[in-house]
């Protein structure tokens, strides 16, 4: 074999993928497994290798593996994987994660929401102020402010 047909084999650095909680794991597997294998770029020896490694914070991870005969085809390869994944996973309602955060308040007191409310009434009312000072005579603006806590009211 001639010198400049030698294959010489690259790893396409670590690939995570994060999915939503409550996502069919073995699907999302199967999908990343199969969208590799079909891929012209990727080699079958040694073969693409899927993992999930990581219960996150706010998703699934996962990681994809694949061989590709030479680096100069990893930006495209890439490319290609990333939009089937997406594209597949789309199609099999896997939804990829995203941060999110849930807060749970176990008791809040009347007088931090009144606080909170006050406070409000008090930037809006400040707004309001300055509207009426750029706005000339012949205009007329009406702002309209509902407070919760007047309709909370106090006991």
């Amino acid at each position: 074999m001639p010198a400049g047909d030698t294959i010489i084999p690259a790893i396409i650095p670590w690939n995570a993928y994060y999915i939503a909680y409550g996502s069919d794991t073995k699907l999302a597997y199967d999908t990343l497994l199969s969208v590799a294998r079909n891929h012209p770029n990727v080699l079958n020896d040694p073969e693409p290798t899927v993992r999930f490694f990581l219960f996150g914070e706010s998703s699934l991870d996962f990681e994809l593996r694949v061989f590709i005969p030479h680096p100069d085809h990893l930006l495209e390869t890439r490319h290609d994987l990333h939009m089937e994944i997406d594209r597949r996973f789309r199609e099999a309602n896997i939804e990829i994660a995203f941060p999110q955060r849930d807060i749970h308040i176990r008791d809040i007191s009347k007088v931090v929401v009144e606080n909170v409310m006050l406070q409000i009434v008090s930037h809006v009312v400040a707004l309001y102020a300055s509207l009426l000072q750029m706005i000339k005579a012949d205009q007329y603006i009406r702002l309209i402010v509902v407070c919760p806590l007047l309709l909370y009211g106090s006991k």
